[in-house]
C-alpha cells in the first residue's frame, strides 16, 4: 500500500479468533452468529514477519489489537512480540489490547518478560465489575481476568484498565477506578462507545443495550483531520490486508463502505473520497472534527493516570 509517510506505528491483527460474544462487535452478528464477512483465521508468523522488516528502519510502535480477534488467541503470540522486539534492535514499544480471559497465569508471566520497556502496555478491556463485565463482554469469565491481570503485574507488566460505559454500568465507574488502582494497574480510562446506531440495541441474547446518552452519527461534514497520518501508522488485518487504518478495514466487515475499495488502497485514492465530503464515510465518523477534538476522541470520558 501506497502511503505518503514512513510507518511508525504498525497496527496489527494477529487473529479473528476470539473467546467473547460482544454485542457490537463486526465479528459476530449482535452477539450471535459468525460475521459472514468475517473470516476466522491467524495471521501467519512468516506473514508478520514481513511485516516487520518492510518497516524496521522507521517503526516505533507495533500495536497487537484487532478489530474481531483477540490478540491472546494466536498461539504463537509471544514469538511474533519477541520478533518485532529483536529485529527492531529493541528499540520498538509493544501494545497489546484484549478482554483479558484468554491465557493462564505463567503465560501472562512470560508476556511481561517480553514487554519489558517502560512504554510497554497491555489494555485490558474491562466494563464494569464482576456483576456487569459479562453483559457486554460476553464469554469472558471475571476470575480468569482479574488473576490473569494481577499476574501480569506481579511479573513486572504495565497494565492500562479501559471500560466501555453503558446505561448498565455507568454507576460503577468510579469503583472500577478504585479497584485498578488497588491491583496495580497504571491507568484507567473510561470512555462511551460510537457505536450504537439507535437508542438502544437488542442483542442475541435477548437483552436490551442503551448508552449513557445516545448520539446520532454526525448529519453535517466536518473537516478530516486523519489520526492515521498523523501517528504515521497502518493497519494490517490477520489475512494480510493493510488499510490506512482499523476504522476503514471495519467498515469493510460491517458492509458499511458501500462499494468504496479501502484494502489496500493507494493514499491518494482515499483523499479523494475525502473531497466528496459525506457525512457517513468512515472517515467522517471518525476523525471528523468536534471542536477541539474529533469524534473518535470524544467518546473518553474520564482518563486517570496512578
Amino acid at each position: 500500500m501506497q502511503l505518503p509517510y514512513d510507518v511508525k506505528l504498525l497496527h496489527v491483527e494477529p487473529t479473528t479468533h476470539c473467546n467473547a460474544h460482544c454485542p457490537q462487535c463486526e465479528r459476530n452478528i449482535n452477539g450471535g452468529m459468525i460475521n459472514p464477512t468475517v473470516t476466522v483465521q491467524h495471521m501467519d508468523i512468516e506473514t508478520f514477519k514481513v511485516l516487520i522488516n518492510e518497516h524496521r528502519t522507521s517503526l516505533e510502535k507495533v500495536l497487537f489489537c484487532g478489530n474481531a480477534g483477540d490478540p491472546m488467541m494466536h498461539p504463537e503470540i509471544l514469538d511474533m512480540m519477541s520478533w518485532a522486539r529483536y529485529a527492531c534492535d529493541n528499540f520498538v514499544t509493544l501494545g497489546m489490547n484484549t478482554n483479558g480471559s484468554i491465557g493462564n497465569v505463567d503465560q501472562w508471566r512470560r508476556m511481561a518478560g517480553v514487554m519489558t520497556k517502560m512504554e510497554d502496555y497491555v489494555v485490558f478491556s474491562i466494563d464494569g465489575l464482576e456483576d456487569t463485565n459479562d453483559l457486554y463482554r460476553r464469554g469472558t469469565k471475571w476470575s480468569s481476568i482479574m488473576r490473569n491481570a494481577q499476574a501480569f503485574i506481579d511479573a513486572g507488566g504495565r497494565a492500562h484498565w479501559d471500560m466501555l460505559v453503558f446505561d448498565h454500568n455507568q454507576h460503577q465507574v468510579e469503583a472500577c477506578e478504585q479497584l485498578a488502582h488497588k491491583i496495580g494497574f497504571r491507568w484507567f480510562r473510561a470512555k462511551e462507545t460510537k457505536r450504537f446506531k439507535n437508542p438502544d440495541m437488542r442483542t442475541a441474547y435477548n437483552t436490551v443495550l442503551k448508552p449513557v446518552e445516545f448520539r446520532p452519527r454526525p448529519t453535517e461534514y466536518s473537516e478530516i483531520k486523519c489520526m492515521a497520518q498523523e501517528d504515521a501508522s497502518t493497519y494490517v488485518d490477520a489475512g494480510g490486508n493493510q488499510y490506512a487504518c482499523c476504522w476503514l478495514a471495519s467498515a469493510e466487515n460491517l458492509n458499511e463502505s458501500w462499494g468504496r475499495p479501502f484494502r489496500n488502497l493507494p493514499w491518494d485514492q482515499l483523499e479523494r473520497q475525502w473531497d466528496v465530503q459525506d457525512t457517513a464515510h468512515p472517515c467522517t465518523r471518525t476523525c471528523g472534527q468536534v471542536g477541539v477534538t474529533n469524534v473518535y476522541k470524544s467518546q473518553w470520558r474520564r482518563e486517570v493516570e496512578f
